[in-house]
């Protein structure tokens, strides 16, 4: 069962309108469904005692959402024999939630030549975690030197997603 958050608070905006301001730790998601008891809620109007029949709502995506802003750190160049570590542990843009999802790629390589092996271990990195990916590529996962060529220029990606679906 999702909640609203611990601590979470509700209060009417207008005789129409109920805010949910979400408390820590909420598990609800854009397209759940919030649904209210009855005889939880009472008419506004003088001397009326009537009270809700129980109901539900759909919970909307935000209309400016939190959007992620990825942070990749990385060194300038890397001996013959290194591995490459690149790390996107800094990224913001969670909105309090953890990431659904992070995404390496290759963009270019200067001077040009076969990138396969590069691509594949993306691929490998980007399906770890039960799908999510992983924001760091270190130790084990640290990109292997058996797959880079020396001298060249490398330009990495990574893309994160926030529980909205936003990207960076």
């Amino acid at each position: 069962q999702r909640t609203l958050g611990e601590g979470y608070e509700c209060s009417w905006i207008s005789s129409s309108e109920l805010q949910i301001l979400f408390g820590f730790g909420p598990s609800v998601l854009p397209g759940d469904k919030v649904l209210v008891q009855a005889e939880k809620l009472m008419s506004d109007f003088d001397g009326a005692s009537l009270t809700n029949v129980a109901g539900a709502t759909q919970l909307l995506d935000p209309v400016d959402p939190v959007l992620p802003e990825t942070v990749l750190m990385a060194p300038k160049s890397i001996g013959v024999c290194d591995d490459l570590t690149l790390d996107g542990s800094q990224t913001t843009g969670g909105a309090g939630r953890p990431f659904v999802n992070y995404k390496w790629k290759l963009v270019s390589a200067w001077p040009e030549h076969d990138t396969a092996n590069i691509t594949a271990y993306f691929s490998e990195m980007n399906v770890l975690n039960d799908g999510v990916g992983i924001n760091k590529l270190s130790g084990d996962n640290a990109i292997p030197t058996r797959v880079l060529k020396s001298g060249t220029e490398y330009e990495f990606r990574l893309t994160t997603t926030n529980f909205f679906g936003a990207k960076s």
